[in-house]
């Protein structure tokens, strides 16, 4: 299973791939992919699933409101930024939470190490405590 970034621009049906979310600056594609969401130039997706092509079923029965079994939805930016899966929603928090330390990083060391680029660590407890490190309310940031 994967945590996948998809980003479906404004008059188009079909999400295109950006990415994954353990990938080296997935947290930046995160944050721009959403700003880039509440100023409707389209959607975008983040789905735990095994392929793209399941990702982009669950997009599509989510958009249906037919999601079934899934252990959390997340829905933001007006419905423009959807999560799917607790990975997903552990992504959002953890691209939030990375994006709001780069300065003082940047600040303090001149740059920020690869491992603060990356959206989920691939440790479920680190993510966990990483994405609500301010709360709840840093992952709708």
């Amino acid at each position: 299973m994967k945590t996948m970034l998809l980003w479906c621009p404004k008059g188009r049906r079909k999400p295109l791939m950006l990415g994954l979310a353990t990938a080296t600056c997935s947290a930046a594609n995160i944050h721009h992919a959403r700003r880039r969401a509440k100023h409707g130039q389209g959607r975008f997706y983040v789905v735990h699933a095994a392929t793209a092509a399941d990702a982009r079923d669950l997009i599509k029965d989510h958009r249906a409101g037919q999601l079934q079994n899934q252990p959390m939805v997340l829905v933001t930016d007006d419905g423009r930024t959807v999560a799917i899966g607790l990975e997903a929603c552990l992504a959002i928090g953890g691209a939030a939470e990375a994006c709001a330390r780069w300065d003082d990083r940047i600040r303090q060391h001149g740059s920020v190490p690869v491992r603060h680029t990356k959206a989920l660590t691939g440790d479920l407890e680190a993510d966990i405590k990483r994405a609500t490190s301010r709360g709840i309310g840093g992952m709708f940031e």
